[in-house]
C-alpha cells in the first residue's frame, strides 16, 4: 500500500524552484514490478504487477542546492527523501503520476517548460529560473548562466525571460570535441532577481 502525501493545492515559489530543478537535471520513472522472461527473476522487490515510482534530483555531494532541495520536497509533499552521493530521491507512484501529470521530469534530453508556467505569478517565475540555475548553471556577480544539451528547453528559457521582462543573450551553441558528443547550449540572464538558492562552482 502506498503511504499518502500531500500535494500542494496550488503553486508556489518553493514548488517552481523545486519544477526548475527537476526541469534541468531530474527525472521521474513509474514503473511495474514483473518477472524477466528469462530467469523468472522480479526486477523489483514487492508484488509482482504493482507499480513503483521514483523522483530524482541529480545533486552530487558538495553541490550548494542539495540540503535546500531536500527541506523543500520533505516540506511540500512530506515524503522521506534518500539522500544518496550523486542524488536526491522519493520513491512514490502518487508523487510521481502528479509530477509527470504536470509535463515535469521527463529526460533532460527531452524536456521543455510546460505552457501552464507561462501564466504564473512573476515572482514564480523567477524561482523557475532559479530552479533551473541552481541545477544546470552558476551565477557570477549579478548574472546567471544556463547550460543544456536541450536546445528546445534554453529556446522556453528565452521565452520566460521575455515574459518577465530580464535582459539575456542569445543561445551559444558549444560543439563538442570528442567524437559522438552532442553539442551543448548555454544562455546568460543578466539579473539579480532570479531566485537562485545555492550556486555551482
Amino acid at each position: 500500500r502506498q503511504k499518502a502525501i500531500k500535494f500542494p493545492s496550488e503553486s508556489s515559489e518553493d514548488f517552481m524552484w523545486l519544477a526548475g530543478l527537476l526541469l534541468g537535471d531530474g527525472h521521474i520513472r513509474v514503473r511495474v514490478r514483473t518477472k524477466s522472461r528469462s530467469k523468472g527473476i522480479r526486477t523489483h522487490r514487492g508484488p509482482l504487477n504493482s507499480e513503483r515510482g521514483n523522483v530524482v534530483l541529480h545533486l552530487p555531494d558538495g553541490d550548494q542546492s542539495r540540503e535546500e532541495a531536500q527541506k523543500v520536497f520533505e516540506k511540500l509533499f512530506e515524503v522521506k527523501v534518500a539522500v544518496r552521493s550523486k542524488v536526491l530521491s522519493a520513491s512514490s507512484v502518487t508523487l510521481a503520476k502528479a509530477l509527470l501529470n504536470l509535463g515535469l521530469g521527463d529526460y533532460a534530453s527531452c524536456e521543455r517548460i510546460p505552457k501552464w508556467c507561462y501564466s504564473l505569478p512573476r515572482s514564480q517565475i523567477l524561482a523557475l529560473l532559479g530552479g533551473l540555475v541552481d541545477s544546470d548553471g552558476h551565477t557570477k556577480g549579478s548574472s546567471c548562466y544556463i547550460t543544456s544539451g536541450n536546445r528546445k528547453l534554453m529556446e522556453d528559457v528565452q521565452d520566460l525571460c521575455i515574459q518577465v521582462g530580464i535582459p539575456h543573450s542569445n543561445i551559444h551553441q558549444r560543439d563538442p570535441s570528442g567524437f559522438g558528443k552532442s553539442p551543448t547550449y548555454r544562455i546568460s540572464i543578466y539579473s539579480s532577481e532570479v531566485k537562485t538558492r545555492g550556486k555551482k562552482i
